[in-house]
């Protein structure tokens, strides 16, 4: 099956899709949001552009969430909140109400009740606090290392995992709520190369990393694939061997073979 303008869409330069868990397919283009009624050839398609709600016709990622609605991110206009019983707009975010930016490259829901917001100038986190719905914006200036995030995925060790204009990165979700909780004002972000083992040019805002069944990630770049096992990524916790090879007392070096050593009062 296959739809073009010729069928009724808004623009032949698609970004993405979903299909939606009601069985609707969406069809992201560059020239606005086609929503394909049954996922059929001959289904009704619903089309959403620029207006009053809608200030970028540019679709760059979608995500349903857990009650069926769909987020849809735009370059340069935000996000704007579909209801799929009625396709009409029913929410929108943008820097105005709190988030990062309004360039959003992928919206997802790595743990329960959140939205993890990646934008071209930092990450949006939404949640619930205390019955109101909060806005937790991350970015270089508080610890993200990098403002331009282009998707987050969490492990079993609850380490969250980036992609960025940077690379590869992650930070442990404990920094998170240290900062949710108000104990922290920052994060740290590790970042990873040459030395472990990723070699590639980078990764694009346009691709999309994923988690398999077995808990590994995926990350997908622009010259081929990497792939982190978390169980195989444990830390080594075991101290390292002390070995004392030299000694200076008094600006004078001496081979230490492991006997005492007696230290007179001159």
């Amino acid at each position: 099956i296959s739809w073009t303008e010729k069928d009724g869409l808004t623009g032949n330069r698609t970004r993405c899709t979903l299909l939606h868990s009601g069985g609707d397919l969406y069809i992201a283009t560059t020239n606005g949001l086609n929503i394909v009624k049954g996922f059929s050839k001959d289904g009704e398609i619903i089309t959403i552009q620029k207006s009053s709600e809608v200030s970028s016709d540019f679709i760059m990622t979608l995500h349903e969430d857990s009650e069926g609605n769909v987020w849809c991110g735009t370059d340069g206009g935000g996000i704007f909140i579909v209801d799929s019983k009625t396709y009409e707009i029913k929410k929108t975010y943008t820097t105005e109400d709190g988030l990062a930016g309004n360039i959003i490259f992928k919206i997802s829901e790595p743990v329960p009740g959140q939205k993890w917001i990646c934008t071209g100038t930092g990450l949006s986190v939404m949640k619930e606090d205390s019955g109101s719905l909060k806005i937790y914006n991350f970015n270089s200036g508080n610890g993200l290392g990098t403002d331009g995030v282009f998707q987050a995925l969490i492990d079993y060790t609850e380490t969250v995992w980036f992609t960025s204009n940077k690379g590869i990165f992650s930070v442990h979700y404990r920094d998170f709520e240290n900062v949710f909780n108000g104990k922290d004002d920052s994060i740290f972000s590790k970042f990873y190369g040459r030395s472990d083992g990723i070699v590639t040019a980078g990764v694009t805002s346009t691709s999309k990393s994923s988690k398999d069944s077995f808990g590994r990630l995926w990350f997908t770049l622009v010259d081929g694939v990497a792939f982190y096992d978390p169980v195989r990524g444990k830390a080594n916790t075991k101290a390292p061997i002390v070995q004392i090879q030299e000694i200076s007392i008094d600006d004078e070096n001496f081979i230490y073979d492991g006997s005492p050593v007696e230290i007179g009062p001159d």
